[in-house]
């Protein structure tokens, strides 16, 4: 079995869902989403939205842009049974290296212009910063959550209410959202 990289093309779509909502379920996508955040955004560079197969099988998917001097790791998805393997460290390195022909010099994995996801989710994903890590990065913080987390008991942080009282001295004027 070999693999081979490739870039996306428009018959990989519903195997690349099949393989993020497969492997993130917090953070599901649909076709029409991913056409929007991916395929049209204004960054998108086609040389960067990449393919991992094996016989004719998609297996692997990730998805980078470029803005300035970083570059921004917005997804990469392993389908499940190909785990392990090596595929995602591939593919991981291949984006690196085309990042850095593009003058890249800061590599994040996501957070970036119009995520996807705001960065590893290390209570949903626990697996996913062993693998960065792995690789060679670092983390910078444990802030980043899926799509799915409860709001219920959120707090805003001290800095948040502090800018909030400042710009109400201001003349600003904060309300809850309401029906009318």
């Amino acid at each position: 079995m070999s693999m081979s990289e490739r870039g996306f093309k428009g018959r990989d779509l519903k195997g690349v869902l099949e393989i993020i909502n497969d492997t993130m379920p917090l953070d599901r996508i649909n076709a029409e989403s991913f056409r929007y955040r991916v395929l049209l955004q204004e960054n998108f560079d086609p040389e960067l939205c990449i393919v991992s197969e094996i016989e004719d099988e998609v297996v692997g998917f990730i998805y980078s842009v470029v803005r300035g001097e970083t570059g921004y790791i917005n997804l990469i998805a392993v389908k499940q049974g190909f785990q392990g393997r090596g595929i995602g460290s591939r593919m991981l390195a291949t984006t690196e290296e085309k990042l850095r022909k593009k003058g890249v010099k800061k590599v994040v994995f996501s957070g970036g212009p119009r995520y996807l996801v705001p960065g590893v989710d290390v209570n949903a994903y626990p697996k996913s910063m062993n693998f960065f890590i792995k690789n060679g990065y670092r983390e910078q913080s444990r802030e980043s959550v899926s799509m799915c987390m409860s709001l219920m008991n959120y707090t805003a942080p001290v800095e948040v209410l502090e800018l909030e009282s400042k710009l109400i001295g201001e003349g600003y004027s904060f309300q809850q959202l309401d029906e009318e």
